[in-house]
Protein backbone atom coordinates (compact mmCIF):
# COMPACT_ATOMS: atom_id res chain seq x y z
CA UNK A 1 0.00 0.00 0.00
CA UNK A 2 1.25 3.96 -1.35
CA UNK A 3 2.56 6.08 1.67
CA UNK A 4 2.97 9.25 1.99
CA UNK A 5 6.43 10.24 3.43
CA UNK A 6 6.48 13.18 6.15
CA UNK A 7 8.81 15.96 4.20
CA UNK A 8 11.80 16.50 5.26
CA UNK A 9 13.10 19.58 6.98
CA UNK A 10 16.16 21.42 5.33
CA UNK A 11 18.32 22.38 8.09
CA UNK A 12 19.47 26.08 7.54
CA UNK A 13 22.79 26.61 6.26
CA UNK A 14 25.34 27.99 8.75
CA UNK A 15 27.20 29.66 6.53
CA UNK A 16 24.70 31.88 5.15
CA UNK A 17 25.09 33.58 8.68
CA UNK A 18 28.46 34.53 7.62
CA UNK A 19 27.60 36.40 5.01
CA UNK A 20 27.11 39.77 6.95
CA UNK A 21 25.35 42.50 5.25
CA UNK A 22 28.10 45.62 5.53
CA UNK A 23 26.06 48.17 3.45
CA UNK A 24 23.39 49.00 5.99
CA UNK A 25 25.18 50.71 8.69
CA UNK A 26 25.99 54.04 9.09
CA UNK A 27 30.04 53.40 8.68
CA UNK A 28 29.39 52.04 5.14
CA UNK A 29 27.43 54.94 4.82
CA UNK A 30 29.79 57.17 5.76
CA UNK A 31 32.64 55.77 4.08
CA UNK A 32 31.12 55.68 0.86
CA UNK A 33 30.16 59.45 0.91
CA UNK A 34 33.25 60.09 1.76
CA UNK A 35 34.92 57.99 -0.65
CA UNK A 36 32.33 59.90 -3.66
CA UNK A 37 33.49 63.54 -2.44
CA UNK A 38 37.17 62.79 -2.77
CA UNK A 39 36.52 60.82 -5.79
CA UNK A 40 33.35 62.44 -7.61
CA UNK A 41 33.76 61.07 -11.53
CA UNK A 42 34.27 57.71 -12.27
CA UNK A 43 37.58 56.34 -11.68
CA UNK A 44 37.39 53.94 -14.67
CA UNK A 45 36.15 55.91 -17.29
CA UNK A 46 38.80 58.48 -16.20
CA UNK A 47 41.57 55.81 -17.10
CA UNK A 48 39.30 55.70 -20.61
CA UNK A 49 39.90 59.05 -21.21
CA UNK A 50 36.16 60.03 -20.40
CA UNK A 51 34.57 61.94 -17.72
CA UNK A 52 31.16 60.33 -15.72
CA UNK A 53 29.56 61.06 -12.38
CA UNK A 54 30.01 58.38 -9.95
CA UNK A 55 27.42 56.23 -9.01
CA UNK A 56 28.37 53.63 -7.73
CA UNK A 57 31.43 52.23 -4.76
CA UNK A 58 32.95 49.11 -6.21
CA UNK A 59 34.80 47.03 -3.77
CA UNK A 60 38.29 45.85 -5.67
CA UNK A 61 38.27 42.93 -3.95
CA UNK A 62 35.36 41.16 -3.27
CA UNK A 63 33.72 41.43 0.42
CA UNK A 64 32.45 37.72 0.76
CA UNK A 65 35.50 36.70 -1.21
CA UNK A 66 36.82 35.61 2.08
CA UNK A 67 35.11 33.30 4.65
CA UNK A 68 37.02 34.46 7.56
CA UNK A 69 34.91 37.81 9.01
CA UNK A 70 37.75 39.95 9.92
CA UNK A 71 39.34 39.87 6.52
CA UNK A 72 35.62 41.21 5.20
CA UNK A 73 35.52 43.89 7.55
CA UNK A 74 38.73 44.50 6.31
CA UNK A 75 37.86 44.64 2.53
CA UNK A 76 34.26 46.22 3.51
CA UNK A 77 35.57 49.64 4.84
CA UNK A 78 39.12 49.65 3.63
CA UNK A 79 39.60 52.98 1.20
CA UNK A 80 42.29 51.10 -0.48
CA UNK A 81 39.73 48.77 -1.67
CA UNK A 82 37.40 51.20 -2.96
CA UNK A 83 36.97 52.56 -6.87
CA UNK A 84 34.15 54.91 -7.77
CA UNK A 85 32.74 53.95 -11.06
CA UNK A 86 29.62 54.55 -12.98
CA UNK A 87 26.93 51.92 -13.53
CA UNK A 88 28.19 51.15 -16.80
CA UNK A 89 32.04 50.59 -15.70
CA UNK A 90 30.54 48.90 -12.24
CA UNK A 91 29.13 45.98 -14.57
CA UNK A 92 32.27 45.77 -16.99
CA UNK A 93 34.62 45.69 -13.70
CA UNK A 94 32.13 42.54 -12.50
CA UNK A 95 32.28 40.88 -15.65
CA UNK A 96 35.61 41.30 -15.86
CA UNK A 97 36.65 39.59 -12.48
CA UNK A 98 34.62 36.58 -13.24
CA UNK A 99 35.76 35.98 -16.80
CA UNK A 100 39.10 36.83 -17.06
CA UNK A 101 40.04 37.25 -13.31
CA UNK A 102 43.85 38.23 -14.64
CA UNK A 103 43.45 41.35 -16.50
CA UNK A 104 40.92 42.29 -13.86
CA UNK A 105 43.78 42.41 -11.20
CA UNK A 106 45.80 43.94 -13.94
CA UNK A 107 43.45 47.18 -14.91
CA UNK A 108 43.47 47.50 -11.40
CA UNK A 109 47.14 47.65 -10.21
CA UNK A 110 47.59 49.96 -13.32
CA UNK A 111 44.76 52.62 -12.10
CA UNK A 112 45.75 52.23 -8.32
CA UNK A 113 49.39 53.69 -9.47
Amino acid sequence: MPYLEKPKKFKKVKSLAKHINYYNCAAWTKLRLSYIVEFPLCQLCLYKGRTSPVEQVHHILPIHGSEDLLEQRNRAYDPENLLSVCSECHVELHNLLVLDPMIYRNLIKFMKN
